[in-house]
C-alpha cells in the first residue's frame, strides 16, 4: 500500500476496467456485428438459391432418366411467373409446391388427379418465381424434351425484398443446364 499525502491509502493492485475501457470493447465489437452481419446473411440466402436451382437440375435429371427406364412421358412442371410462393400443382387442395415431376399418363403435359402419378414433388420456402419460360419440361421415353416454342428456356428465382435474383437455364434437348446469378 502507498500512504497518500491526503490521509487516504491506495491499493497500488489492478482491480478492474474503467467503464471507458468497456465502452470501447462494446463499441468495436457492435461496429464489427454490423459489418459482418449482413454478409453472412447474404452468403446463407445465395447459397439457398444456389441449391434450390441445383436440386431442381438434378430432379430434372432424375425426370429424364425415369422416363427412359419407364418408357413413358414424364413431365417437370413448375409454378408460372411472377408468383409470390408454392401453389397448388398436384391438386390436392394445399398450395405448397414449387414444382412437381409425375408420370404423364394420360399424356396432355398437366397434371390430372387420379390419372397421373407424382413422383415427387418440392417447395422452396419463402422464393418467389420470376421470369419461367422453362415449364412445362416433358420428357419423352428415348431421353428428349419436347420442344415447346420458348427460347431461351429459364427460371428465375428470388427472396422478396433481396436483390439477387438466380436462373436456371435449359441449354439442350437432352436436359443440359446451367445456373447463372443475374443480379447481385
Amino acid at each position: 500500500m502507498i500512504y497518500n499525502s491526503k490521509f487516504k491509502i491506495q491499493n497500488s493492485k489492478f482491480t478492474g476496467y474503467t467503464l471507458l475501457e468497456i465502452m470501447v470493447v462494446v463499441s468495436i465489437l457492435g461496429i464489427a456485428l454490423a459489418v459482418i452481419t449482413p454478409n453472412m446473411l447474404g452468403r446463407a440466402r445465395r447459397t439457398s438459391l444456389e441449391s434450390s436451382l441445383s436440386a431442381l437440375a438434378g430432379d430434372m435429371k432424375k425426370a429424364r432418366a425415369e422416363a427412359m427406364s419407364f418408357g413413358t412421358r414424364t413431365v417437370l412442371l413448375t409454378v408460372g411467373s411472377e408468383t409470390s410462393g408454392p401453389e397448388d400443382l398436384d391438386q390436392d387442395g394445399r398450395k405448397e409446391e414449387h414444382y412437381i415431376c409425375f408420370i404423364d399418363n394420360d399424356r396432355n403435359g398437366a397434371f390430372t388427379l387420379n390419372v397421373d402419378q407424382v413422383l415427387y414433388k418440392k417447395n422452396w420456402g419463402n422464393v418467389e418465381v420470376g421470369i419461367n419460360t422453362l415449364s412445362p419440361i416433358i420428357f419423352l421415353p428415348q431421353g428428349t424434351i419436347v420442344p415447346n416454342g420458348q427460347a431461351p428456356r429459364a427460371l428465375n428465382i428470388k427472396f422478396p425484398n433481396y436483390k439477387s435474383e438466380y436462373s436456371l437455364e435449359l441449354l439442350s434437348i437432352l436436359g443440359m443446364t446451367r445456373i447463372v446469378r443475374i443480379r447481385l
